[in-house]
Formats: C-alpha cells, structure tokens, sequence
C-alpha cells in the first residue's frame, strides 16, 4: 500500500511536470525573432512561406490604406535569416532576427542625413535586401535603394555595412556613392556600372563602362579589369 502511494505521487509529479514543460514552451514558442506579435498589427499580404510581407499598424497614425508598413527578408549567412521592416512613413527600419537594430534615416547616427534619399520603393519589387556581401567578410550587408532610375542604369542605394563587432549594421559612405553597385565574389572587386552616353535605349551596353575597385586597408580603390 505504502508503495502504491510513493507510485502514485511520482506519477503526478512526471505529469505535473509534463503539463509545465508543455505551457511554459507553449508561451515561449520561438519566431525566430522574425515576426512581431504586437495585439495592434494587421497582416495584409504573406509570403509563400507565410511571412508576413506587408501589415498595417493601427496605433500609428503613420499608418494607412496607402501608406503600410513592407517586410522584406535576407540571409546574413546561409541559414541565418533576418528580417526587415519599412515602417509606414519610410523613414525607419526596423531589424529583427539575427540582428536587432533600428535605423532611423533622421538620426545623423544611423545615416548620412541629407547626402541622399533614404529609400525609394516606388519601383523595384525588393529596394531592401540583404543578399550581397560587399566587404567580402563573410556576411551579407544591408541594401537599401535610393534611387530607382527604371532601367536607365542610374540606379543609386545606401550601402550598410554588418559590423561583426557590435553586430550591426552601419552604413558606408563610399559604397553608397557607387552607381548599379554589383560585386566580383571571386575577384573581390565591387563593380560599378556608368553610363557614358544615352539614345534613348537603356538596354544599349556599348554605352556603359563597368568600373572596378578593390578594398585597400577598409577603403576603396579603383583598379583595372
């Protein structure tokens, strides 16, 4: 009898504690850090994997039928996913994932305010990405496009850089000077395409020069094919 008892509290136990396993994991369910669980938000549009590309925010004023906030996602390495939102009105982007940051494009410490637009999303289908390593460090940097010139080969973007020392994102002048900014992962050479002369063709490559730079002691320098 006296063992049935002990039989009986062990049993209890496991199942108390399977039943506290279950709801503490249950609360604590990971998102990986990739999807925001605000009560205020409103998904729009998803992905095919069912992340959300598109919410509204119904606390911010910002926010309204033609004006939303855009999620775009990356890979800072292979697997390492990351997740970025274009608030409403486009002036901050919000990091989530494998990196956490904020960068407010009116903060002179996030951004070189007034050098240049800080995005322009009325084209392109992706003018955020993070899919391009242009340090040739090993992690992909931040793309965000400034100027989408739809076509013409004049395109323009802020260029921010991952820091692998303070885990963030920091944004470099150089790269963001440099014209349809592309990269030679075997060479190492950042690639900038400009256009020479114009005939209304914006397809005609003979009117365009590729030039290369390479990075020389963390700047860039111009260097031959």
């Amino acid at each position: 009898m006296k063992n049935q008892k002990i039989l009986g509290s062990v049993i209890i136990i496991i199942i108390a504690g399977v039943l506290m396993w279950f709801f503490v994991n249950r609360a604590q369910k990971p998102t990986n850090g990739l999807t925001n669980n605000d009560s205020d938000l409103v998904v729009l549009q998803s992905d095919q994997q069912g992340r959300p590309t598109e919410q509204t925010r119904t606390s911010d004023p910002q926010c309204t039928e033609n004006a939303t906030e855009k999620i775009y996602y990356g890979d800072l390495q292979a697997g390492r996913i990351l997740q970025v939102t274009l608030s409403c009105d486009q002036k901050q982007l919000t990091l989530t994932g494998v990196v956490n940051q904020v960068i407010d494009s009116t903060n002179s410490a996030d951004f070189a305010v007034g050098s240049a637009p800080f995005i322009d999303s009325s084209g392109k289908s992706d003018p955020v990405n993070v899919s391009n390593d242009y340090n040739f460090d090993g992690y992909n940097d931040l793309y965000v496009l400034s100027q989408d010139s739809e076509g013409y080969m004049q395109d323009r973007a802020n260029i921010f850089l991952y820091d692998t020392s303070t885990h963030k994102f920091k944004y470099n002048t150089e790269l963001s000077k440099i014209l349809n900014i592309d990269t030679d992962s075997v060479k190492k050479y950042v690639k900038e395409v400009v256009l020479l002369g114009s005939d209304g063709e914006p397809t005609t490559t003979s009117k365009y020069k590729t030039i290369n730079y390479k990075w020389v002691n963390g700047h860039l320098l111009k260097v031959g094919n």
